[in-house]
């Protein structure tokens, strides 16, 4: 290999040193002769001796504690036909030096390709190209769909009609009619079929012999072929001998027309197991109403930029992310969320794109656009999860590069064999035909993808999002769900119902609510809610300090104060003593219990008892129900006092709780529970739940909660609803039934049909019908998935 120079983009870098650092690391790789980093420019340059991969440098980078700028591109794709292809063009883009990984997808006929930020993707095209392919590079958001232009209806309708006279003279034989067509008329009919209809098989199969392997096409340009000539050199012989011939016209014509059904069909099918997402993509206007200095102007939805103010009128679609100026409306976010119910905004509300403005004029102030805004980052999850493989595709994928060489020579040895028994070799060359047609790795590239992208669409229409096929593996394992209690089986907005002090009551208000303001925790919130609405004056705390999970401290008018739970109050010194005294016969049942500390001079006062109430979500109760009905064990998990979390507990008829939680304890509690338990999943949707829901098996996010949760779970769930949770688990475990159905009848086709066209028992019109159903079937029952319904 001559000597290659190739470069990148570094993230992290902030001087010369870690210049330094990233270069000894790239020229630390056996075959790097020298690399050069420049910090100020983000940028590295390496010089190669042999073939270094993309993947060996991004993890010599990522060794030294930086990152190579990566992004990942969906590529539509045309000229796919099996599974074959689906490893060919994963060969053909892995090579390339700017592209770090590949996954192609039969079933949306799309390749995800994570590579370099400096690419070169006309170079990506080209080595597509040389594969037999055809890719295409868009540069708008989300690229048109192009497979409806692939595939007209014509060219099967058109086979259809020639290839009907030929077929129809057999049918006939069952009855004793003999309507036997002419050679000549046969030979009229059977040629544009087999060259002009069939030509994409001979371009596809002489694409793949080009690059060194085979695909269905090539099966199908080699039987039909077979059969088309088997008949000419019987013709010939006839007319010599004064015969009458036996010809297999109608067997190559009937077979590719049968294959062009199935894959029109098939295309169908595909369109249908995308809808969920193409619809999703639709969502935005091309254009809108954008108001600038009290003047209405439409525009272009491109032209629109973050802080530009739209107008919505009713019955149009909010066209971004953004926040109300003026106007109050109900808003219909079910396509984002699920959520059937019309949600009312008023002045100051957040709104996103995809939404439908159901009552009012509404003028909003965008906040996100394109690849920021919720709903491209909803589209942009998805297809990247339906992409992901399944660990069992990845035995797909071996068969599927060995699959065609296989039948090729289980073919030749089918003719070899009945030749050497009968001596008929026409009749050994009409079998091997028939094992070559019925023998189509599509349904086996399809049944993973196809069942992925119908449940995976349909999941995210409902509110669920799922990440990865990791959390479709794991689902199905889960024996316990363990539920953070505030903001995920409660409203998350508590109330402060009673103050219980030996001092004014509206000062101790005021002293939590001033330490509050620099807490994001409801209890907090709850306080200044109170505080505001009772019209208390609140300060400004100074050395204000969160306590994770425990509380807050900081000082009001110069004294030190602490604010927060039971066990804060214990990890201070105060007893448990005076804690019950200044409960005295308050009744805390079902209460949420905060406490306050004034500290001077390392001496501690008690000055009072906040109680806080949090009532259940509406369907809290049933979802619990419905999670036992499933066989699942169901925990609640909480910062809570003991008594605030066995009232919550009893109601919702939750028989395990761990109380007076820390975010560690929530941890620790979550791997305590893995090692007793087959499996274990945890909703959450605070930044204190983050380290639980990454520890646990599998872990449901709430959208409305932090984007830390979101990221250490494997599921978001895009509405606070504890019923999501048994719906996420179930829609999870029918999409892999679905894969494991799917496999199932794909094998059971290859299986059975390929020895039964060995020993003969298949002609074939018969292999082909079945190689065209096989598919049809797959993604059929990968359809059903979208009757799925979140109950």
């Amino acid at each position: 290999m001559e000597h290659s120079t190739r470069r990148f983009s570094v993230e992290g870098m902030s001087c010369a040193s870690c210049a330094n650092r990233v270069q000894k690391a790239l020229e630390a790789i056996d075959g790097v002769d020298a690399a050069e980093v420049n910090a100020n420019a983000d940028q590295a340059q390496v010089r190669l001796s042999k073939t270094v991969s993309s993947v060996a440098l991004a993890r010599a980078v990522k060794d030294a504690g930086y990152q190579v700028a990566t992004q990942t591109t969906l590529i539509p794709i045309q000229g796919m036909s099996c599974s074959s292809c689906v490893s060919r063009i994963e060969k053909a883009l892995g090579e390339r030096p700017d592209i770090l990984t590949v996954s192609v997808s039969l079933a949306n006929d799309e390749a995800s390709v994570t590579h370099f930020r400096d690419w070169d993707p006309q170079a990506a095209m080209r080595a597509l190209k040389e594969a037999g392919y055809q890719g295409r590079i868009d540069d708008s958001e989300y690229g048109d769909e192009p497979l409806e232009s692939q595939d007209p209806w014509w060219p099967v309708v058109l086979s259809a009609l020639l290839t009907l006279p030929l077929i129809l003279p057999m049918v006939a034989l069952l009855w004793g009619q003999h309507w036997m067509l002419p050679p000549w008329w046969q030979l009229l009919l059977a040629t544009p079929v087999q060259f002009v209809l069939g030509a994409r098989f001979y371009r596809a199969a002489w694409s793949a012999l080009k690059a060194g392997t085979g695909n269905m096409d090539l099966l199908v340009a080699i039987g039909t072929s077979s059969a088309f000539g088997l008949s000419l050199f019987n013709w010939y012989q006839a007319s010599v001998n004064g015969h009458t011939p036996q010809l297999y016209f109608e067997a190559s014509a009937a077979i590719i027309t049968f294959i062009l059904l199935g894959k029109r069909l098939e295309l169908r099918a595909k369109r249908q197991t995308a809808r969920a997402i193409r619809g999703l993509k639709q969502l935005r206007p091309e254009t809108v109403v954008r108001v600038e200095e009290g003047q209405t102007h439409r525009v272009p939805l491109t032209e629109v930029e973050t802080g530009h103010v739209l107008r919505v009128k009713a019955g149009d679609r909010i066209p971004a992310d953004g926040k109300i100026l003026e106007g109050q409306s109900s808003i219909d976010e079910s396509v984002i969320s699920g959520e059937s119910v019309p949600v009312t905004k008023a002045e100051g509300d957040k709104v996103v794109g995809g939404a439908l403005n159901l009552d009012g004029t509404l003028d909003i102030e965008v906040t996100a656009m394109g690849q920021d805004s919720v709903l491209s980052r909803i589209v942009t999850l998805v297809e990247q999860a339906q992409m992901e493989k399944p660990p069992i595709q990845a035995l797909v994928d071996r068969v599927s590069a060995i699959f065609v060489p296989v039948v090729v020579l289980v073919a030749v040895v089918t003719f070899l064999s009945w030749w050497g028994i009968n001596g008929n070799w026409q009749q050994a060359l009409i079998n091997a035909v028939s094992v070559m047609v019925i023998a189509c790795p599509c349904a086996l590239g399809l049944a993973t993808p196809a069942a992925m992208m119908a449940g995976l669409g349909r999941a995210a229409q409902a509110g669920i999002l799922i990440k990865d096929p990791e959390a479709i593996e794991q689902a199905r394992h889960i024996h316990t769900l363990v539920f953070d209690k505030t903001g995920t089986l409660t409203q998350g907005k508590p109330e402060l119902t009673k103050v219980e002090t030996e001092e004014s009551a509206e000062t101790l208000v005021a002293i939590a609510a001033s330490l509050s303001r620099h807490s994001e925790h409801p209890l907090g919130q709850a306080v200044i809610d109170y505080a505001e609405h009772h019209q208390i004056q609140i300060q400004n705390a100074e050395k204000a300090k969160v306590l994770s999970g425990k509380g807050i401290s900081g000082q009001v008018d110069g004294k030190d104060y602490y604010f927060g739970s039971a066990r804060l109050m214990t990890e201070l010194g105060v007893t448990q003593r005076q804690m019950e005294r200044l409960k005295g016969e308050v009744d805390t049942q079902g209460a949420s219990l905060s406490w306050i500390v004034l500290k001077q001079q390392d001496k501690l006062q008690l000055l009072g008892l906040m109680l806080f109430k949090d009532s259940p979500r509406a369907d809290a109760k049933q979802a619990v129900e419905r999670l036992k009905g499933m066989g699942i064990n169901v925990w609640m998990l909480t910062g809570d006092n003991q008594s605030s979390a066995e009232g919550m507990a009893r109601e919702l008829g939750i028989e395990y709780i761990k109380a007076d939680a820390s975010p560690e304890q929530k941890t620790e509690q979550v791997k305590k529970l893995r090692q007793s338990q087959s499996g274990v999943a945890m909703m959450g949707d605070g930044i204190n739940d983050a380290p639980a829901l990454a520890s646990a098996d599998l872990g449901l996010a709430v959208s409305s909660g932090t984007e830390v949760a979101m990221d250490a779970a494997g599921i978001t769930l895009m509405r606070s609803n504890p019923s999501l949770a048994a719906a996420a688990l179930d829609i999870c475990r029918r999409i892999r039934v679905k894969i494991k159905q799917n496999l199932f009848w794909a094998f059971v086709f290859n299986t059975v049909g390929i020895p039964l066209a060995a020993l003969g028992y298949l002609n074939p019109i018969i292999a082909g019908a079945a190689m065209a159903l096989s598919s049809i079937m797959v993604l059929s029952n990968a359809l059903l998935l979208r009757r799925w319904k979140a109950e």
